[in-house]
């Protein structure tokens, strides 16, 4: 009996824990059904245009991935580890066939001197062959409003 209740006293705290670290991972996320934030907020792309959301999405819908240049989940971190950001150009693509704009946004103010700069995503769009806007979040106020935690983050509208 003392084991049963050991478990299930195991079991219990780790659900309660879990429950709380989860509230904080996912809190102020943008809900299912939101309109998108910032719609008309301009940010520099890498072809040196200032574009918003507005104007990068198409007739059937708008995919907003934050991204950046140095995270390992978007990059890989070997030859056994692809990232994310080898699907870029496929989803592309993609969302083109499909009436539906795309755009990688860079919120990564940590790592602007270190590998996430403008100059820096020039050159790692054209090593990647990305085909869809690129765009810099300053001060990460778009990445903010969509409650954006990590990279690769990926929000679709219609």
């Amino acid at each position: 009996m003392k084991n049963k209740f050991a478990i299930f006293s195991c079991l219990a705290l780790t659900v309660l824990l879990l429950s709380f670290s989860l509230k904080n991972v996912t809190g102020d996320i943008l809900a299912i059904n939101s309109k998108v934030p910032m719609l008309d907020t301009k940010m520099k792309d890498v072809g040196g245009k200032e574009l918003s959301l507005a104007e990068i999405k198409n007739k059937n819908g708008l995919l907003v991935v934050f991204s950046c240049n140095t995270c390992p989940f978007v990059v890989g971190n070997g030859e056994k580890s692809q990232g994310w950001e080898n699907r870029y150009p496929m989803l592309g693509e993609l969302c083109k066939k499909n009436g539906i704009g795309m755009v990688l946004v860079n919120s990564n103010e940590a790592k602007r001197a270190d590998g996430d700069s403008m100059e820096e995503m020039m050159a790692h769009y054209k090593k990647m062959n990305y085909n869809c806007n690129y765009v810099l979040d300053k001060n990460h106020l778009l990445a903010d409003a969509f409650g954006a935690k990590t990279t690769p983050h990926v929000f679709l509208f219609n």
